[in-house]
This record gives C-alpha cells, sequence and structure tokens, in this order.
C-alpha cells in the first residue's frame, strides 16, 4: 500500500498471520500479503475496545483521586483534633506548674517563718543562758 509520499504503509504479514492466519496469503513468488479490507473491522475493534479502557482507567483515576481526597480530609480532621487535645492537654499542664509554683512560694514562706522563729528562739535562749 503506498501513501501519498511513494512510500509503503501497512502491517508486516508475518506480524499479523499468527493472531488472523486467515487474513494472510501467499502471494506471487512466496511473498505473504495482508487482505486489508478484512482487517479493517477487526482494527476498528480494538479502537473500541481501547477507548473503552481508557474510559475506564480515567473513571478508575476520578475514583481513586476522589478517595485520597477525602482520606486526606480524614486524616486532616483527625490531625486537627489532636491537635486541640494535645493544646488543651498543654493548657492544663501549664495550669498545674502555675499552682505547684503557688504552693512552692507558700511552702518557701512558712519555712522562712519557721526559721526565723527559729533563730528568734535560739537569740532568745543565747541571751538568757549561763554563760559558764
Amino acid at each position: 500500500m503506498k501513501n501519498g509520499t511513494g512510500e509503503g504503509v501497512g502491517v508486516i504479514a508475518q506480524e499479523v498471520q499468527p493472531q488472523m492466519p486467515f487474513m494472510v496469503s501467499e502471494i506471487d513468488d512466496g511473498y505473504l500479503g495482508v487482505q486489508y479490507a478484512s482487517l479493517t473491522p477487526y482494527l476498528l475493534e480494538a479502537v473500541k475496545e481501547l477507548e473503552a479502557e481508557g474510559r475506564k482507567l480515567k473513571e478508575e483515576n476520578r475514583m481513586g483521586h476522589a478517595h485520597q481526597k477525602a482520606e486526606i480530609s480524614t486524616l486532616k480532621t483527625r490531625q486537627e483534633s489532636e491537635i486541640e487535645q494535645l493544646k488543651k492537654k498543654i493548657e492544663q499542664q501549664q495550669q498545674e506548674i502555675t499552682a505547684l509554683k503557688t504552693q512552692m512560694a507558700q511552702m518557701d514562706q512558712k519555712i522562712e517563718e519557721k526559721l526565723a522563729l527559729i533563730l528568734n528562739s535560739l537569740k532568745t535562749e543565747l541571751a538568757f543562758s549561763d554563760p559558764w
């Protein structure tokens, strides 16, 4: 078969023969030839199948993309929830630290007061004691 430039265009009979031997016949001098008119319906059917497969793959891709978006949204929501829980826990711990600091300050104050009482008591005892 010739295209408009004089070059041959077609299929190789030896490649067609294993799949569709009924479309290949021997012509002059032992060469094989393909019956192109019989090949057209098969080519059209193959194109239809490829188009259907392409549509199916596109749909699967679209569905997979939608599924991924939904999963990302779920993970994002879960992550935001966990972040909020951690923020609350940090706030609670900060309140506990503040309460402990207050308790420590009160204890330090009591210790200082008791030390002052003990020192005064010792001073008083020393002042009244008999230096042998």
